[in-house]
């Protein structure tokens, strides 16, 4: 359940929780996005997990695949799933302002 929806005040917003220890990740850089990888380093398609990267060992300690597991920070996440998703940041961040203000 690595994506959930928070009540804050009166408004829902998406948080991450981690794989492993099922706490939220408060930030970004604290946490990582995980997926499996063949031996020869190319990615599988397939879910995606989310760690605290002080849970990252454990986690794959408790998962071990047949393959191996890729990690990187949930700040590229973002990036990446902006650029695939063509979002448009600014007007991404005026919608969110409104919304939040409307709350």
């Amino acid at each position: 359940m690595p994506l959930l929806i928070k009540l804050q005040g009166p408004i829902s917003r998406p948080v991450v929780i981690c794989d492993h220890c099922n706490k939220e990740i408060t930030d970004a850089q604290d946490g990582n996005y995980q997926w499996l990888m063949r031996t020869s380093g190319d990615g599988v398609e397939g879910e995606v997990y989310f760690t605290h990267k002080s849970c990252c060992d454990a986690f794959e300690s408790a998962h071990p695949p047949s393959w191996r597991w890729g990690a990187m920070e949930l700040d590229c996440l973002l990036v990446y799933l902006a650029n695939n998703l063509k979002v448009d940041w600014e007007k991404a961040a005026r919608k969110v302002a409104m919304l939040d203000s409307i709350g």
